[in-house]
């Protein structure tokens, strides 16, 4: 089985995806919107741009979960 996309960005909530699938001889297009009906909190940090040396090594630490 093959497939490539066809159109569509993926992270793009408001654009269709469309993948077109092949197997065999068989072709098939597959569109969907990329949407549920949940929605959820998303989360966004920013790093103190004055942070620098030592402190900025333990805050990135931190992030990462190190």
């Amino acid at each position: 089985m093959k497939r490539r996309r066809d159109h569509g960005a993926i992270g793009d909530a408001e654009q269709e995806i469309a993948y077109v699938v092949r197997d065999g001889q068989t072709e098939r297009t597959i569109a969907y919107m990329p949407r549920g009906h949940e929605s959820f909190i998303k989360q966004s940090l920013t790093i103190d741009p004055h942070l620098a040396g030592e402190e900025l090594s333990r805050c990135l630490r931190v992030l990462a979960g190190s």
